[in-house]
């Protein structure tokens, strides 16, 4: 992969950053969220972790107009995904997928809790280096 690679990564990456402002951010665990951090990701997010989704999309719904769906992309991130989409499809909420299938497509991710140490394998030092000046 090489800086022009880099640069639409991390472009992504403030993109998301910008739209966790306003939506919910959503991961599966505490793994994937340490994951989005060490990226730079600055926002709010909020983890299934096993919590039953009526409940945890309850409470997505009482505080947000739009959330993020980050969930790995296996079967059972995918049944998750389906589960999330429907309920908030009902309260008529908007839900972004691109960003995040984005991000895991330009790093050939299937993983959440992947991402950073992908990303650092792809572009070494220069990846871990432009993320800490990014993030102060």
């Amino acid at each position: 992969m090489n800086l022009e690679d880099l640069e639409k990564l991390l472009d992504a990456i403030e993109e998301l950053n910008e739209l966790s402002e306003e939506s919910a951010l959503i991961v599966e665990g505490k793994k994937d969220e340490l994951a989005l951090r060490k990226l730079g990701i600055t926002g709010r997010i909020y983890k299934l972790n096993g919590k039953p989704i009526f409940e945890f999309c309850e409470e997505i719904c009482s505080k947000h107009e739009s959330a993020i769906l980050f969930l790995d992309n296996d079967k059972e991130g995918r049944k998750l995904a389906k589960k999330i989409l429907s309920y908030f499809e009902n309260k008529n909420m908007r839900v972004n997928k691109r960003i995040s299938r984005k991000i895991m497509q330009m790093l050939y991710a299937n993983e959440v809790e992947a991402l950073y140490n992908i990303a650092l394998k792809n572009f070494g030092e220069k990846f871990a280096y432009i993320s800490e000046i990014k993030k102060k």
